[in-house]
């Protein structure tokens, strides 16, 4: 569907509606790599976090085996126990962490398609305002 711009009338109109266009593309650029560089931080978010979530159950699973080998007694005991209890609350925030506000994730996915629909539609705008604008007289 194409903008009305025969509502235009004068160059002075299409160079008024062009700045602002050009601004208001300027802004949603700017926005739409915000989006891709936050994506790309939580994509290598993610993958960390789910390579320490790893090496957490490893690291547990090997406690929890020393630990069972151990007698009661042994110096070592208490120390493991700390460590384990610290490696069992560690995985739990990051189990936290990584359940992220399915509510969130979903607005911040319909900003960032907004934006990505918004700036051709802004490019288009601009062509038909330019086409328009060599059509009246100056």
């Amino acid at each position: 569907m194409a903008f009305p711009v025969e509502l235009l009338t004068t160059q002075a109109q299409c160079n008024d509606v062009l700045s602002d266009l050009q601004t208001e593309l300027k802004d949603f650029t700017v926005r739409q790599t915000n989006y891709d560089y936050r994506d790309e931080k939580a994509t290598d978010r993610a993958a960390d976090l789910n390579q320490e979530a790893l090496t957490l159950d490893r690291d547990i699973a090997d406690l929890n085996r020393e630990l069972a080998a151990m007698a009661a007694d042994s110096k070592r005991r208490p120390r493991a126990e700390a460590d384990l209890r610290a490696y069992v609350k560690r995985r739990g925030d990051l189990g936290a962490r990584t359940s992220q506000n399915p509510v969130t994730a979903f607005r911040l996915a319909v900003d960032a398609r907004q934006v990505a629909v918004q700036v051709p539609e802004l490019q288009q705008a601009m062509a038909e305002v330019t086409a328009h604008r060599v059509t009246l007289a100056a």
